[in-house]
This record gives C-alpha cells, sequence and structure tokens, in this order.
C-alpha cells in the first residue's frame, strides 16, 4: 500500500479536468490509464465511490488468489516503472492533442500535434530541459509537451504514431 501511495504522490497525475463532457466517452482511455488515476485519487485521499468498488474488487481477487497474483495485477496497475512513465507520457501527449484547435479532424490534429512537438522540441525544449516545473510563460500545449517530455526519453515524433496515442490504439 506504501507503493500505491508513493506512486500516487509522485506521479503528480493532473485531474481529468480537461476533458469535455463528451470526449471521455469518445475516446475512452485505456484501462490502465483510468487505473492510475483512481490510485491517484485513493493516495490523495479523494477517493469516489467507484473508487472504493475497485479497491474491494482489487482486494478481492487477491485475497481469493490467496495472495499468489501481485496486488497490483489484482487492481489493474503498471506493474514496471518503464510502462509507467509512457502512461504518463501518453496522457500528457493526449491532452496536447486535445487542446488543439477541435475544428480539425482527427487525423489533422495528429498532424499538427506532430508539428507541435519537433517545434517545441527545437524552440523551447533545448532552454526548459533542466526545469522542474512548466515556466509561467508556457501555454496550455507547451505545458502538456514539457509534461510529456519530462516524464519520457523517447516521444513519438509521426502523425501516425501521435494519432495511435491520441485515440487509444496500441501501435505506437
Amino acid at each position: 500500500m506504501d507503493q500505491l501511495v508513493n506512486q500516487g504522490q509522485s506521479l503528480d497525475w493532473p485531474g481529468s479536468s480537461w476533458h469535455a463532457p463528451g470526449e471521455r466517452a469518445k475516446f475512452a482511455g485505456p484501462l490502465i490509464e483510468e487505473e492510475l488515476e483512481r490510485a491517484h485519487r485513493v493516495a490523495s485521499g479523494c477517493a469516489e465511490p467507484d473508487d472504493l468498488r475497485w479497491l474491494s474488487k482489487g482486494f478481492s481477487a487477491f485475497l481469493t488468489g490467496g495472495g499468489s497474483l501481485p496486488l497490483e495485477r489484482c487492481l489493474r496497475l503498471a506493474r514496471s516503472e518503464s510502462t509507467l512513465r509512457r502512461v504518463r507520457r501518453d496522457y500528457w501527449l493526449r491532452r496536447a492533442w486535445w487542446l488543439l484547435n477541435d475544428r480539425l479532424s482527427p487525423w489533422r490534429r495528429s498532424e499538427a500535434l506532430a508539428l507541435a512537438v519537433s517545434d517545441f522540441e527545437s524552440r523551447k525544449w533545448l532552454r526548459w530541459r533542466t526545469l522542474d516545473v512548466v515556466p509561467d510563460r508556457a501555454t496550455e500545449i507547451e505545458a502538456a509537451l514539457f509534461n510529456a517530455f519530462r516524464t519520457h526519453e523517447r516521444i513519438p515524433r509521426t502523425a501516425m504514431q501521435l494519432h495511435n496515442i491520441a485515440c487509444h490504439r496500441h501501435h505506437s
């Protein structure tokens, strides 16, 4: 449980308030991301009724298995640091994607994000890479890209890779 609490505190995982009401349903995130959001809420003392049901179900599975299954598997949490970093990176890239012009088609939005990633890497990241927090002057998209770059050393750069992430496809 300490690991769960520490994971939640170190994640600096933002809330889901950046989604418009229908957007979450339209592009429902991968289960692992949803479970990490739940873990963060529990760890920060903001558990919702569904979070308690999730904990109950996970602990029931753990106890039914006699403790032979790892608890993080029963709770459907990331089991490795690299998976956690990738999930966090994808979260921030998805946020940047949603912040782009919503009048663009999903594919055009992915192309725009590829250009934004390239531009951010060449113009901003070189100066900001040593910072611990997003500069106050950063736009929302730059803040999302800053966090994506900060959480993972490999950032997808092609429109197709970014589109797969934004639309929760697992080929990226």
